[in-house]
């Protein structure tokens, strides 16, 4: 009896089954292009005395400042749960309120907020000096550590656990929101301040809708030369591309409102593990996006579509985008959900303190 081998040798080429041409990325993207390489603009300030707590226990404060000059609402609650919600929107906006998808919230017990004052036992001892300058407002709800730490000038957030940090907002200054306008209001944004002290040493106790201090011995700030010239007008700059309408292949988008972009950016204390962003292929410890350990140079993007072939190790959009973020360490975990549910990219970075990402949204609140 013969035996006979055959042998079969395959030669296989690696296959890309993608085509990205597709599939927009942040360059290809308005807002995500001119907002993703930007610098920090001129911040947001919180007005000391729109502080103002109801009756049910909810704050709301007003900014303002900002590139634009344009003054924003600011509303913190919290709940039961231990969740609190800090909303910001526009106070006056011009074709009245964006669209929030607050249908699809559950029901949750309120939890009133308290100030937490300068001698309060639960206020952690590095607080302490902005607390009595007030540089800062610290707010609690319950009797579990939790507290909400409002920066006034300028605009930050932190949220404190068991004594320690764990969160902060718009500690990076990439916060920005950009305003419902007419086509031939030719808003031009104010330059970042210089990093001197502008004030001469004077005690703050207000700002006005301009953005100005107003000081303890009845003084107010003057104007001066780094808030009198004006950048150049965006079609100047070059980046007046897209803020109205744009394209991709086929499709053509129109805004009648302008641009109407959103971001905040947001970093985990003392961890860099970081969960999150679904739907993506990447790793489950997200992936860097930005910085010198950077794997990909594309920010992941949230966009719901059907996507029949996809790259694995990517940060491209897949079915569904779930905009939270969970912040890992050895002693908490806290999550940051970014509400809003139109298009959006997002960074993620290392370093020596901790993970961050940026939150970039193409419009809502």
């Amino acid at each position: 009896m013969r035996c006979v081998t055959l042998g079969v040798i395959v030669l296989l080429a690696p296959v890309t089954c993608v085509d990205h041409h597709k599939f927009r990325t942040c360059s290809q993207t308005s807002f995500c292009r001119r907002r993703r390489p930007a610098t920090p603009a001129r911040e947001y300030v919180i007005s000391p005395s729109s502080f103002a707590l109801d009756a049910s226990g909810r704050l709301s404060a007003q900014l303002h400042g900002g590139p634009y000059g344009v003054p924003l609402s600011l509303s913190l609650e919290t709940y039961a749960s231990g969740a609190v919600r800090l909303r910001i929107v526009e106070s006056s906006p011009l074709h009245g309120p964006r669209w929030e998808p607050n249908d699809i919230l559950l029901p949750q017990a309120h939890a009133p907020l308290r100030l937490v004052g300068a001698g309060d036992a639960q206020l952690p001892a590095e607080l302490r000096g902005a607390v009595e300058t007030g540089d800062a407002r610290v707010y609690a709800a319950t009797d579990d550590g939790v507290l909400v730490v409002l920066y006034l000038h300028p605009f930050r957030a932190a949220l404190y656990q068991a004594g320690e940090k764990s969160l902060d907002l718009n500690g990076a200054g990439k916060f920005y929101f950009e305003h419902h306008r007419n086509r031939d209001d030719a808003a031009t944004a104010l330059p970042a301040a210089e990093e001197t002290d502008v004030h001469g040493g004077k005690t703050i106790v207000e700002f006005g809708e301009d953005g100005l201090a107003v000081y303890s011995d009845g003084t107010k700030q003057e104007k001066g030369a780094d808030s009198e010239v004006v950048a150049e007008t965006d079609k100047a700059a070059g980046t007046s591309e897209g803020e109205w309408e744009e394209s991709f292949g086929s499709h053509r988008d129109s805004k009648p409102y302008g641009p109407s972009s959103v971001g905040m950016d947001v970093s985990f204390a003392r961890t860099h593990h970081v969960y999150g962003l679904a739907e993506h292929t990447g790793p489950l410890n997200l992936a860097s996006t930005t910085g010198e350990k950077a794997k990909y140079s594309e920010p992941y993007r949230l966009w719901t579509l059907d996507v029949y072939d996809y790259e694995l190790d990517s940060p491209m959009a897949l079915y569904g985008g779930v905009p939270l973020l969970l912040g890992h360490s050895a002693n908490t975990t806290t999550g940051f959900l970014w509400f809003n549910p139109s298009e959006a990219f997002i960074d993620i970075s290392r370093s020596g303190g901790g993970a961050a990402g940026w939150f970039s949204s193409e419009a809502s609140a």
